[in-house]
C-alpha cells in the first residue's frame, strides 16, 4: 500500500509538506519532504527537530518510523 499525505498547519491550514508512506507486508517506510514554499517563508520552522529545514526528493533521502 502506497500513500501520498499533505501536511497542513494553523488555523489557515498552510500547506507545509507531504509524507509519502510504503507498506509491503510487514515493511513498512515514511520519508517527509517540505513544500518549496514553506521552505522559502521568512515565518518558516522545522515542524520537528527530527526534520531538519532542508529540501529532498520524496524518492529518495531518509526513512522515518
Amino acid at each position: 500500500m502506497k500513500r501520498l499525505i499533505q501536511v497542513y498547519i494553523g488555523d489557515s491550514a498552510r500547506h507545509v509538506g507531504s509524507i509519502r508512506y510504503d507498506a509491503q507486508g510487514a515493511r513498512e517506510s515514511a520519508v517527509f519532504e517540505y513544500e518549496r514554499a514553506w521552505l522559502e517563508a521568512a515565518e518558516r520552522f522545522a515542524i520537528d527537530p527530527s526534520l531538519p529545514l532542508v529540501a529532498v526528493s520524496l524518492g529518495a533521502g531518509p526513512f522515518l518510523r
